[in-house]
């Protein structure tokens, strides 16, 4: 089951998202004068009908994690533990599509030289069969509700059209899943709760590797705590 968000939250979250964007300066008119920075205020006054048709149908988008060959099949970082998930993930992304909600994959993608190989080995090149998705995944990248953002960070919103997207489809809420759970699922959630979005963690459709200094039933149990506690995600065990 999905919870529910309530009508409130989403009015508090809609404002918060509409005052950003009427004192943003680049959009409203900044200038500099005088070594100064000048902003042109606009007073804008909104009557809300929480009961209305476009406050009760939320557009919600589904991001999924990084479900890429170079975690789940092959390479330096693939896991058999991510690969598990990937039925729940498959389920996730069936019933996003059947309910009418964008979905989004994340696909981590490197250059061959990428600083990040300093901290982990080298995984997901651009061009290779790592930094595709699954083959049991790929087929839906021909759908018109889905799409495809390449990400060279932790987080799907650093560098990235990943906001842009937010906006163009209006999206209220987001639900996630993929992996890993500590890293990208995590900071990806990060980013998008500091923009004040409500994020929903399918918690079953995540997972997260195991290895030495890296016990994945400790750190994902660690990872979905802090997304709740710390985040204030909501987390759904179905």
């Amino acid at each position: 089951m999905r919870p529910a968000l309530d009508k409130l939250s989403l009015l508090q979250s809609r404002q918060g998202r509409a005052h950003r964007l009427r004192t943003h300066p680049l959009l409203f008119g900044e200038r500099p004068r005088g070594g100064h920075i000048q902003h042109r205020l606009i007073n804008l006054s909104v009557r809300v009908d929480l009961d209305s048709p476009e406050m009760t149908a939320m557009a919600e988008l589904l991001v999924v994690v990084d479900m890429q060959n170079g975690f789940l099949r092959e390479g330096n970082l693939a896991s058999d533990r991510c690969l598990a998930v990937l039925p729940a993930v498959r389920r996730e992304v069936d019933e996003a599509l059947a309910a009418g909600h964008q979905v989004l994959f994340t696909a981590d993608t490197h250059e061959i030289d990428d600083a990040e190989f300093a901290v982990f080995p080298e995984h997901c090149v651009r061009g290779t069969r790592e930094a595709d998705l699954v083959d049991e995944l790929l087929p839906l990248l021909a759908r018109d509700e889905v799409l495809l953002l390449r990400k060279r960070r932790y987080s799907a919103l650093f560098e990235t059209e990943m906001e842009g997207h937010l906006h163009r489809f209006g999206i209220d809420s987001v639900r996630i899943c993929g992996v890993c759970t500590d890293i990208c699922v995590l900071h990806t959630t990060a980013d998008l709760r500091n923009r004040d979005f409500p994020v929903t963690v399918a918690v079953q459709a995540t997972g997260t590797f195991d290895g030495p200094g890296h016990p994945a039933d400790a750190v994902q149990e660690f990872a979905v705590r802090h997304l709740r506690r710390v985040l204030g995600a909501s987390l759904d065990y179905g």
